[in-house]
């Protein structure tokens, strides 16, 4: 009777703790399917993010790229502003010289007008004395 008593008694503890088992299986089982799913989403995100980056590594290599166009051009630019200063540098030259010119015309016009003024008085004091 006593072993029957204790045979009950290890029978109801073997199916407590089997029950315990149980439940505690099912609680891992659901942890771990908590911690899949958690581990499912962060994959996702980090995907997204993996697609943002590249994204903008493109962009970043495009705006790179426009930079580099736009150096040039400022480049060309200032080349060329440089080429036209020169220009405008010796056109300035060019009319100094030409104002120069046309001032040391302009005395010898009015010496040539001066000397046939006075030949032309001359001319008047020769006739007068002719006649």
């Amino acid at each position: 009777m006593v072993l029957a008593l204790a045979c009950a008694v290890l029978v109801v503890a073997l199916i407590t703790m089997k029950r315990s088992n149980e439940a505690q299986q099912q609680n891992d089982a659901g942890a771990i399917a908590d911690f899949s799913n958690q581990l499912w989403s962060s994959q996702t995100q980090m995907s997204v993010c993996d697609g943002a980056m590249i994204l903008l590594s493109n962009q970043l290599d495009q705006c790179q790229s426009a930079s580099l166009a736009l150096s040039n051009l400022l480049m060309d630019a200032q080349s060329t502003i440089v080429l036209d200063a020169e220009q405008i540098t010796n056109l300035n030259q060019q009319v100094a010289a030409a104002e120069s010119k046309n001032q040391t015309l302009g005395q010898r016009v009015m010496d040539s007008t001066n000397q046939i003024a006075g030949l032309t008085r001359q001319i008047a004091v020769i006739r007068t004395n002719l006649d």
